[in-house]
């Protein structure tokens, strides 16, 4: 090509052809350059260097070249006229290549973009320039990662802190997978180095993995853990992983976030069978009573430790969790599994009948070893009547209300059947639910003192569920019987049946009230035991057998003897006397009547009577117009239980005949 250069000393501008080359004029190179790490890579990428620096330049060496020919630099296109060099008549003789300074300031680090880096050749002995090969260079000092380098992950490891790594986890060629997350300054060629710490002290792992050339893929990098480092860092241990990123430049990262794993190689568990629900396998379907009582239990595992830690699911509940203390045992636990967990099951939708899941997770000194194979298509079927249980802690259904009970003669308290009604037919009423209906078919038994009265069940009609109301369930005094006096406990059942259907197996599921108390009162159990009372007789009769105004003057004592059935401390004893006109007669006299009540003490008890006086006051002689007459005493007796039945009443003759008693 032919190049302008300035005036000849003629003063005419001339043009002149450039002397023919007899080499290609290579491009310019940094003198401390990295050595690319394999084909494909830049080239003149100069060593990172603190600046401002004048690093060196190497202009190859050209035969073209002469003593006074001029080598100049250009960068960025702008010609570097502190770089001019002019050749020597030794340089010609050494054919060396020429070292040109290059001034470098913070501005020129371009990181990952490139400078054009060429030299001007000056000939002495023409008027023209000539240009060496441009070539990209770059200018690098910014460290990989700034400001940081983020936590390598590892895909299919379980999250966890710290991640437990087992043989499971590696890949076919026994290599932990990892992978590093995108960072700032990112680029081909970058060397990202791992390491693995043990209680402080770091193993670089070796060769690390090198960005090949090129633009950055859209898949992260990946970063390999040989099995043989991981064992030879110790197994069993938690140890910290983490990288760094060195680049083409020679620039080092910060280390990089690091994470916590534990290496748990050898002496795992690796196929761990699936638990064993006991009432699932033994109808193929968990119902509600099993729901109450559920348990699982955990096969024999090879190999286990003492103090490994099962975690067990159902679904995707956590549900029971403990440690073995047995290895050898068979099952190695048995876990109880919540009747709450197993009533919420289902989920939203169909809480009470699902399929489910169960299985449980193996842990060591509180780190995650493997997951059990699962227990699948667990039937469960806990539908109630009456509605889901409010407090599923307690055998009865909080929904259901108490039954009640009312005795069929006059003047029947609800809940209270007397002596007097005990052998009286009564009627049981079961109210309807207030949270969710009976179903037409559910099937209610009524229990009294724990004993069926419904046998057999009777179930819910058309008209009973249309009405909500259910008919009275009859209660014979032959049951009432068999329940006994005092506090009785009436109480029902519902039972509903579901058949089979969509895979599940038959189920029936049962509610139960609360219990109604019922105070109960039986004849027998009264003074008496349902016979009438002993009669009771007057002491200090003159020798005829009479009452007279002599021997009444200060009243008259009358004994009743505690000898009835049943008798006890703290029986009442109520008397009732009156005065009757005649010897066969049945006026009672004007005056003469009295009544008394007293207790039985342990002194009467041990006497086998109580005393009563009948005051003179109805004994007085005017109350008795007619010479012969006789006094009327009842009594009764009653007990904790009630009053017993009466007795026949004693009849005393009284006569007042006379005037002056004799002295004594």
């Amino acid at each position: 090509m032919t190049v302008q250069k300035g005036l000849p000393p003629s003063g005419r501008r001339v043009s002149y052809s450039p002397t023919p080359r007899v080499a290609p004029y290579l491009a310019a190179e940094f003198v401390d350059k990295i050595i690319p790490p394999g084909a494909g890579y830049p080239n003149n990428i100069l060593k990172t260097t603190a600046l401002p620096a004048t690093v060196k330049v190497s202009v190859p060496w050209n035969d073209d070249f002469y003593e006074d020919d001029i080598i100049t630099l250009e960068w960025d296109g702008v010609r570097v006229t502190s770089s001019s060099y002019p050749i020597t008549a030794q340089d010609e003789t050494d054919k060396k290549a020429l070292i040109l300074d290059l001034p470098l300031t913070a501005a020129d680090n371009f990181d990952q973009t490139p400078h054009r880096l060429r030299y001007i050749i000056d000939w002495s002995d023409a008027g023209a320039d000539s240009f060496g090969e441009n070539q990209d260079s770059w200018v690098d000092t910014t460290a990989p990662g700034s400001p940081v380098l983020g936590r390598l992950t590892f895909p299919g490891v379980p999250p966890g802190d710290p991640l437990v790594i087992t043989l499971d986890l590696l890949d076919a060629n026994d290599n932990l997978i990892g992978v590093v997350a995108s960072y700032n300054g990112e680029w081909q060629g970058d060397l990202i180095e791992v390491y693995i710490e043990t209680a402080g002290t770091k193993t670089w792992l070796t060769p690390g993995t090198r960005l090949p050339p090129g633009a950055i893929g859209t898949q992260p990098p990946s970063v390999v853990f040989p099995l043989a480092d991981l064992e030879a860092a110790g197994d069993q241990t938690v140890h910290l992983l983490g990288y760094r990123v060195t680049d083409l430049a020679g620039n080092i990262s910060a280390l990089s976030q690091e994470v916590a794993a534990r290496f748990v190689l050898n002496d795992i568990p690796i196929t761990v069978p699936a638990p064993i629900v006991p009432l699932f396998d033994d109808g193929g379907i968990v119902d509600e009573a099993d729901a109450r009582v559920l348990t699982a239990e955990i096969p024999p595992i090879t190999p286990v430790h003492v103090n490994d830690e099962i975690v067990l699911r159902w679904g995707t509940q956590v549900v029971a969790r403990d440690f073995i203390t047995n290895i050898a045992a068979d099952p190695l636990l048995r876990l109880p599994i919540p009747y709450s967990a197993v009533l919420n099951g289902g989920g939203t939708g169909s809480p009470t009948r699902y399929t489910t899941v169960v299985d449980y997770d193996v842990l060591r000194d509180g780190v995650y070893l493997t997951t059990s194979l699962k227990l699948i298509n667990v039937f469960v079927d806990v539908t109630l009547p009456g509605g889901p249980d409010p407090d599923p802690t307690s055998p009865e259904h909080g929904e259901l209300l108490e039954a009640s009970v009312l005795s069929t003669a006059s003047g029947a308290v609800v809940n209270v059947i007397s002596a007097g009604q005990y052998t009286v037919p009564a009627n049981v009423t079961v109210p309807w639910p207030t949270a969710e209906d009976f179903a037409v078919n559910d099937l209610i038994t009524v229990f009294w003192k724990g004993v069926a009265i419904t046998t057999p069940p009777r179930p819910v009609s058309q008209p009973e569920f249309t009405g909500k109301t259910l008919q009275p369930f009859p209660l014979t005094p032959a049951q009432i019987a068999t329940g006994g006096a005092g506090l009785v406990p009436l109480s029902y059942t519902v039972t509903r049946r579901i058949g089979s259907s969509n895979g599940y197996p038959p189920v029936e599921n049962t509610s139960r009230s609360k219990e109604q108390i019922v105070q109960v009162t039986s004849p027998s159990e009264l003074p008496g035991g349902g016979s009438s009372l002993p009669i009771g007789a007057f002491q200090g009769l003159n020798p005829s057998g009479y009452i007279d105004r002599c021997n009444s003057v200060s009243g008259m004592v009358y004994r009743v003897p505690l000898t009835y059935t049943n008798v006890a401390r703290g029986d009442l004893i109520t008397i009732t006397f009156r005065g009757l006109e005649g010897t066969t007669g049945t006026n009672e006299l004007a005056g003469t009547l009295h009544t008394a009540t007293d207790d039985v003490g342990q002194t009467e008890l041990d006497n086998g009577f109580l005393e009563f006086r009948i005051p003179a006051s109805v004994l007085a002689p005017d109350l008795y117009p007619v010479r012969r007459n006789r006094a009327e005493v009842s009594h009764t007796a009653k007990n904790v239980h009630g009053e017993g039945s009466t007795n026949p009443p004693s009849y005393t003759p009284i006569t007042m005949v006379g005037q002056v008693c004799p002295t004594p």
